[in-house]
């Protein structure tokens, strides 16, 4: 009895520190069962101490948010990056990692100096009946609770002059809801935005053909995008394939360009 009191106690030690550093109960589970050998605490028991430590870490986030805000409105209103020419940026993260989450949170925070200033946190399932029932990926997740980020925002009389985000983000629809569509309010990040553009450029260079969707989306733009194939001709009337060598090895031994004759 006494030992299973000690294994309790430790579980429920390190499973705060465990939570705070973003780790959830099967990184806990591996850790003490597989690396020190002791059968920690259940699952039932690690989301009760996720209750019990989340009123705490809200209000200790929030404090850090009021600060950060009080210190923004004593700058000069004329001056970029203060309550009233606020420079943010925000993003969304997932508690599970890809898409296909159902628990995320976003946050927003002061571009110029780090600090934190809004967030919000959800998930597919909801908590009560008078919630909507959140449908989609964590992609609307997202747009959703940046939404709502940005009408607090909004609400507590700060306005936002400039949003830096990623290419990839939902949460610009958001943004141009609550503030209206401005064209120099919202900018990306060139590495965000250099990187969709090279995995683009690699997804291409493996096709011999475009598909149905690039030709719909692009047609309107390159005309020859209909009849462009990359099969074994490399070159058409109005262009030349910019993917793939003039070139090919046949015999399936060449590993460099210079080795093929």
């Amino acid at each position: 009895m006494v030992e299973a009191l000690r294994r309790t106690l430790v579980g429920l030690t390190l499973a705060v520190p465990f939570i705070v550093s973003g780790h959830g109960f099967a990184k806990l589970h591996r850790t003490l069962n597989q690396c020190l050998g002791i059968q920690g605490i259940s699952k039932n028991r690690f989301y009760e101490v996720v209750q019990l430590i989340y009123p705490h870490i809200h209000d200790i986030l929030t404090e850090i948010c009021d600060e950060e805000k009080e210190n923004m409105k004593k700058i000069d209103n004329n001056v970029l990056g203060s309550w009233q020419r606020a420079v943010v940026t925000s993003d969304g993260v997932w508690h599970t990692r890809g898409h296909f989450s159902k628990n995320g949170s976003f946050i927003v925070k002061n571009y110029l100096t780090g600090g934190l200033l809004w967030f919000g946190h959800t998930c597919m399932r909801r908590n009560s009946e008078d919630d909507d029932l959140f449908m989609g990926t964590a992609k609307s997740m997202e747009g959703f609770l940046a939404g709502e980020c940005y009408r607090q925002g909004k609400d507590e009389g700060c306005n936002i002059e400039v949003v830096w985000q990623d290419g990839d983000s939902s949460s610009q629809k958001s943004v141009e809801e609550v503030f209206g569509a401005e064209p120099r309010r919202l900018f990306k990040c060139g590495r965000h935005v250099g990187r969709a553009h090279a995995n683009s450029l690699k997804d291409l260079a493996k096709q011999k053909f475009f598909s149905p969707a690039q030709i719909s989306k692009w047609k309107a733009t390159f005309l020859a995008i209909e009849s462009a194939k990359c099969a074994y001709e490399h070159k058409w009337d109005d262009g030349e394939c910019d993917f793939h060598p003039s070139i090919v090895c046949s015999c399936g031994k060449c590993k460099k360009d210079e080795e093929i004759s």
